[in-house]
């Protein structure tokens, strides 16, 4: 089967390869996935290296896209943590063998988390070099932990995935969380903004600790409706009470 740059070699004639939509769905067909655009530059870096084509300014103009992403100055980007029983039983959400609860793997992020084994050294690290790659400066990122019910996960698996999430952006490892945040704040890669995700029965005052123990600093809290009927049709679990208690303590 070609390969990605075989693909590209064979198109740098084509008067449409940079209609990248297009071009991505045709070589689609033949990878089985849609390419990124770092890989793409990537080979294309490949050929220029080793002098196999001429410098095309279009093409790397072209790849080089989306600048919005970071015009305020701050990247934002997901890392998905391993897959673990939920303790919802919500009748909507989607349970893919191999997933954390209500994520499918042919989202972005979540397909990159499953190809790298859910590693969160490797997925901040493999996001950071795509992010460059493309022209952008994720020198402040904005993270944002996937996976469901983060507060539903082992106290010890939490820790130790955050840990590595600030290990990776400096670039060595800290003996502790709390050492690997301070040596951030002076890091080429500054987390300036953490994220999770869990749900308002999750929420205690011990909870809450921890979260500023880890460094959180958004909490996306999944109050889904404002109906207890609602809430008990689609047997979410709790009431529009833990809601308002949840977020008065948060």
């Amino acid at each position: 089967m070609q390969s990605l740059k075989d693909l590209l070699y064979q198109d740098l004639a084509r008067h449409d390869l940079c209609d990248w939509d297009k071009t991505k769905r045709r070589w689609g067909r033949t990878l089985k996935r849609i390419p990124r655009n770092s890989e793409i530059i990537q080979a294309y870096n490949d050929f220029i290296e080793n002098e196999r084509i001429k410098p095309k300014p279009v093409i790397e103009k072209s790849l080089k896209v989306r600048k919005v992403r970071t015009l305020s100055g701050v990247a934002p980007f997901a890392v998905m943590m391993k897959p673990f029983a939920c303790p919802g039983r919500c009748t909507y959400c989607v349970l893919e063998p191999g997933m954390p609860k209500s994520y499918m793997s042919d989202e972005p992020a979540a397909s990159r988390a499953k190809q790298l084994l859910f590693d969160p050294k490797l997925q901040v690290r493999q996001r950071i070099e795509q992010l460059e790659a493309t022209g952008h400066n994720p020198q402040k990122l904005q993270l944002i932990v996937i996976g469901g019910t983060f507060s539903a996960y082992p106290d010890e698996y939490k820790k130790s995935f955050l840990k590595a999430i600030f290990d990776t952006c400096n670039g060595f490892e800290s003996k502790t969380i709390e050492a690997a945040q301070l040596a951030n704040e002076t890091a080429k890669y500054k987390i300036i903004g953490l994220s999770i995700e869990t749900r308002p029965d999750w929420i205690t005052e011990d909870e809450v600790k921890l979260f500023r123990l880890y460094g959180v600093t958004k909490v996306q809290l999944g109050v889904q409706a404002l109906d207890n009927d609602i809430y008990k049709n689609i047997k979410r679990g709790h009431t529009i009470e833990e809601v308002a208690r949840s977020t008065k303590l948060l």
